[in-house]
C-alpha cells in the first residue's frame, strides 16, 4: 500500500500523520499547501484519534510504526545505533543556550561599550542559517554526530553521514571533545539535489536539504554540497581565537570569524555605527558570501569569561541582526484568525493569503501570541498585516514601534 492508496481510501489522518513524520526526518510527500489543507481538514473534522498531533510540533510526534509498516517503510528512530547509546547523554547533557538578538545600532552599542570599558576583547562570527550539528570525539577520533535535542532519546543520529564532510581526527589531548557547528547544503548544490532526487519540494533551502542529507543516506558524491562550519569546540583552548586556529589545523571548516583588540571599539554611539558598517558588516558581506546566514554573533574573546546568565541567554554573546541582516518584513492580508490550544497555553494565529518568502517557503499562517495584539492593533479579516520571518521560519506579527522603525512615516518600501 502506499500513501496514494491511503488518500483514495480518504484515510486522510493516517496521511497526516505520515506526512509529518517524513517532513521530520527531511523527506516531505506533501507539498506545504498540501500539507496545509490535510492540517484543516482534520482540526475541522475533530478526528480525536489525531487530535494530539495538533497540539504539538512535529518534533515531539512518535515514530508511527505501525503506519510505516502498513506504507512499506523502514522507520528512522532518533537514536539508531545501540553501540553508541552510551555517549548519546554525554553529547546531549548540557543545557543549550539561546542568543540574545538585537536589531538596531542602538540597542547593541551597550554591549560594546562594556567590553571597551573592561578591557575584553570581542570575536565576531558569521551566524551560519543552517543545522545545528553537535559531534564528540574519544580519543582524539570522530565518534558520534546528534542533532540539537535532550537526553531522552529525540536527537537524530547524523554520525554515518556526517562522516563525510568532518575530518575523521582532531588534535587534542582530551578524552571527549565536543564539537558544534552549522550544516547546510551549498546553493551549487540545490538544484542538483532537486533534479537527482525529483523532489523539489524538499530540496527548498540549504538548511531543509542538509536536514535531508543528514538523516537520510543520499549518494555519496552528492555530500560534497553539504557543508558543516563549526563555531565552537568545548575546552579546546582558553580563547574563541585560539579555538578556531586549532580547529582549522585539524581540518576542520570554521564559520567565518574576526577578532577585534578592545582598544579598537569605537568609543561612541555615532562612531560605533560608523565602525561596524566599514569594518564588521563589510568583512562578513565579503567573507560569508555564498553561506547561509542570519547576523554576527558578537562574543567575548575570553572563554573563561562566562558573565551572567539571564533566563535562556547569556551576558557574553549578541547577535546581530540589522543592517544586512535585519529580519525580512513582509505584508499580507489576513483571511483568517484562529485561537488554538497548546500544551500549556492558547496560541493566536493569523492566516493570511498565501505568499511566498525569500526562502523559497509560503508563508499561510503568522503567530500573534496574544489576542490584545490583535485588539490593540486593530487587526482583523481583510486588513493588511505585517510580519517577519525568522531564522527558524517563524512568522510573527510586526506591530507598534517595531512596524513604526522599518515602515517609517508610512513608506513602507522594506516591506516585500
Amino acid at each position: 500500500m502506499t500513501i496514494k492508496d491511503l488518500l483514495q481510501q480518504k484515510r486522510l489522518g493516517a496521511v497526516y500523520v505520515l506526512a509529518r513524520y517524513f517532513y521530520k526526518i527531511g523527506e516531505p510527500v506533501l507539498s506545504d499547501e498540501d500539507y496545509d489543507k490535510m492540517e484543516k481538514i482534520v482540526r475541522e473534522n475533530a478526528y480525536d484519534t489525531f487530535k494530539e498531533y495538533l497540539e504539538r510540533t512535529y518534533d515531539d510526534d512518535p515514530v508511527p510504526v505501525r503506519l510505516l509498516e502498513l506504507v512499506g517503510k523502514e522507520p528512522v528512530f532518533g537514536i539508531r545505533h545501540e553501540e553508541r547509546a552510551g555517549l548519546y547523554n554525554y553529547l546531549n547533557e548540557d543545557k543549550s543556550f539561546s542568543i540574545r538578538s538585537v536589531v538596531s545600532y542602538a540597542e547593541a552599542y551597550p554591549f560594546f561599550q562594556r567590553l571597551r570599558e573592561t578591557g575584553m576583547d570581542c570575536m565576531f562570527s558569521l551566524k551560519v542559517d543552517g543545522v545545528n550539528t553537535k559531534m564528540l570525539y574519544v580519543d582524539g577520533h570522530f565518534a558520534l554526530s546528534l542533532s540539537r535535542g535532550r537526553a531522552d532519546g529525540d536527537s537524530f543520529d547524523y554520525t554515518d553521514n556526517s562522516a563525510k564532510v568532518v575530518p575523521s581526527v582532531l588534535k587534542s589531548g582530551k578524552k571527549m571533545m565536543k564539537v558544534t557547528g552549522e550544516s547546510f547544503v551549498t546553493g551549487e548544490g540545490l538544484p542538483v539535489l532537486r533534479e537527482r532526487y525529483g523532489k523539489p519540494a524538499g530540496y527548498v533551502s540549504g538548511k531543509s536539504s542538509a536536514i535531508s542529507m543528514l538523516r537520510v543516506e543520499h549518494a555519496f558524491e552528492d555530500y560534497k554540497y553539504l557543508k558543516t562550519l563549526i563555531f565552537s569546540a568545548e575546552g579546546l583552548a582558553d580563547t574563541l581565537g585560539e579555538t578556531f586556529s586549532l580547529l582549522e589545523q585539524s581540518g576542520f571548516s570554521t564559520v567565518p570569524h574576526k577578532l577585534v583588540q578592545w582598544q579598537d571599539i569605537p568609543g561612541t554611539a555615532k562612531e560605533f555605527e560608523e565602525w561596524a558598517e566599514t569594518e564588521i558588516f563589510s568583512y562578513f558581506l565579503k567573507a560569508g558570501k555564498g553561506i547561509p546566514s542570519d547576523g554576527i554573533v558578537a562574543e567575548v574573546n575570553d572563554l573563561n569569561w562566562t558573565g551572567t546568565q539571564h533566563n535562556q541567554y547569556l551576558s557574553r554573546q549578541l547577535a546581530l541582526k540589522f543592517g544586512p541582516w535585519a529580519y525580512q518584513v513582509y505584508r499580507g492580508v489576513i483571511t483568517g484568525i484562529r485561537i488554538e490550544q497548546r500544551r500549556v497555553y492558547k496560541s493566536v494565529r493569523i492566516e493570511i493569503e498565501p505568499l511566498v518568502t525569500a526562502d523559497g517557503n509560503t508563508a499561510k499562517i503568522i503567530n500573534s501570541f496574544n489576542p490584545s495584539i490583535l485588539i490593540e492593533n486593530d487587526l482583523y479579516v481583510g486588513k493588511t498585516v505585517y510580519f517577519e520571518r525568522n531564522s527558524n521560519a517563524f512568522n510573527s506579527v510586526v506591530y507598534g514601534s517595531r512596524l513604526q522603525q522599518i515602515a517609517g512615516n508610512g513608506d513602507d518600501r522594506q516591506c516585500f
